[in-house]
């Protein structure tokens, strides 16, 4: 299908030029499992109970933590906001 002139054939010509060829996520996923990946020292990873504990307090710690900055930006920003309409109304 060729388009005579114009701006449909220089849209026809970059849409061919940029064509590649795709490769298959299934031929990816199966290259995962070679044995050079086997030896992943990700596989074999045990923690012990204490471990994660200090793991889960330590998550829980950064998590209040970023809640708490973003409390405080929020209200300041809300404050900001509430005080500049009413600046502006005035």
């Amino acid at each position: 299908m060729s388009f005579g002139f114009g701006p449909a054939a220089e849209m026809h010509k970059k849409v061919n030029s940029l064509k590649r060829e795709r490769t298959s996520t299934l031929k990816k996923i199966k290259g995962l499992g070679t044995k050079a990946n086997d030896c992943s020292s990700l596989k074999n990873k045990e923690a012990s109970p204490e471990q994660l504990e200090k793991i889960r307090k330590k998550l829980q710690r950064e998590n209040k933590r970023n809640f708490i900055l973003k409390v405080i930006f929020f209200a300041i920003s809300l404050i900001l906001s509430i005080y500049f309409m009413g600046f502006y109304k005035s």
